[in-house]
Parts: structure tokens; C-alpha cells; sequence
């Protein structure tokens, strides 16, 4: 085989190359998911519905390294940036997220929150999910109220973070999600 060196230590079949063929030759689909289903936990707890989520986002820079005399360039991680959640949502009796935000430009310790962003199936069962480790707030955007207009009043709360990870069970329920629909 010409490409035997090329393909040294590839495994040309993973797990969802496999689901994915067989879903084919099934006649299935797996299509991707609408994004506008989904919910927001700070600490574990619901905070209302939310319109929009932004800033589930990540980027690595690298440092290119020579080593010893190999004319090879191999990247090293720099450092990993996340830029802020922003979080959306209309105005309601609860204000939860005003007051945590109040507390930071008051001045008073603030306790970093774990920020979930659910992912819904159509059936509102958890999909996947993305974890915005040390959250605080640090900006709050107020409605644009006008009189002319019947739109909902809106609300954005931006928070930093220190990291984005998902959810660890993630991978075992896309799996089982494939392989359910392999036995419809």
C-alpha cells in the first residue's frame, strides 16, 4: 500500500464516522439542532428565559518552538482566551440577575457563578451543555423603551469568565441520541 507511511497511526474510522455511515445506509438523518432552545442555569438554578446567549467561544494561541536541530516548528500553548458571555433576556418581576450585578458596582465581594448554557431537543431533553466556570458580572445593558413600538423589553448582563468547558456526559448522550435513532 503507496500510503502505508502516510497513514501511520490514523485510525480512519471513529466512533461517529461509524454511527454517521450507518445512519446513512439506514436512511436516517441526524440533523443539527435549531439554537433556540435552550436554558440558562447560574449556579445550578434557572434564572428565567433567555432570548440570546453570545460568547460561547474559546481561542488557543500558540507559540511555534524549534527543538534540538529538527527544522520543524511544533506549536505550544500560549495561553487560551474566552471572550464575555452575554447574556439576553426580556425584563420581568425577577431580578435576580440586576441584583448580582448591583453587588459588583456596589463594590461588595463578589462570588464567582458557574454559568450552564442547556442545549434542548425538540422534546426539551438536554442535548449538550457548555459550563462558563468562575462567572462575574461586568456589564448590564438596560431595555430600549420606546412608546411607538410593541417589542419586549430586552436586558443584557455580560459576564467574564475564567474558562469554558462542556459538559462530560455530553459525548455518551450524542452517542446514545445515534444510536437511538439507528434502532427506530
Amino acid at each position: 500500500m503507496p500510503f502505508a507511511p502516510l497513514l501511520s497511526g490514523f485510525t480512519p474510522f471513529g466512533t461517529n464516522a461509524v454511527a454517521a455511515t450507518a445512519l446513512r445506509l439506514s436512511g436516517k438523518r441526524l440533523d443539527p439542532y435549531p439554537g433556540f432552545n435552550f436554558l440558562v442555569e447560574i449556579d445550578g438554578l434557572l434564572t428565567g428565559g433567555f432570548q440570546s446567549v453570545k460568547g460561547l467561544e474559546a481561542q488557543v494561541s500558540y507559540q511555534r518552538q524549534k527543538e534540538g536541530g529538527s527544522p520543524f516548528e511544533y506549536p505550544l500553548v500560549e495561553h487560551v482566551t474566552y471572550p464575555p458571555l452575554i447574556l439576553s433576556h426580556g425584563v420581568t418581576d425577577v431580578d435576580a440577575l440586576w441584583e448580582w450585578f448591583d453587588e459588583a458596582q456596589a463594590g461588595l465581594r463578589i462570588s464567582p457563578r458557574t454559568v450552564s448554557v442547556v442545549m434542548l431537543d425538540a422534546q426539551h431533553a438536554p442535548i449538550t451543555w457548555w459550563y462558563c466556570v468562575d462567572a462575574v458580572p461586568t456589564r448590564w445593558v438596560g431595555p430600549t423603551l420606546d412608546a411607538s413600538g410593541d417589542a419586549v423589553a430586552i436586558e443584557q448582563l455580560e459576564l467574564e469568565h475564567q474558562g469554558l468547558r462542556k459538559g462530560a456526559l455530553s459525548p455518551l448522550l450524542s452517542r446514545a441520541r445515534a444510536v437511538g435513532q439507528l434502532a427506530r
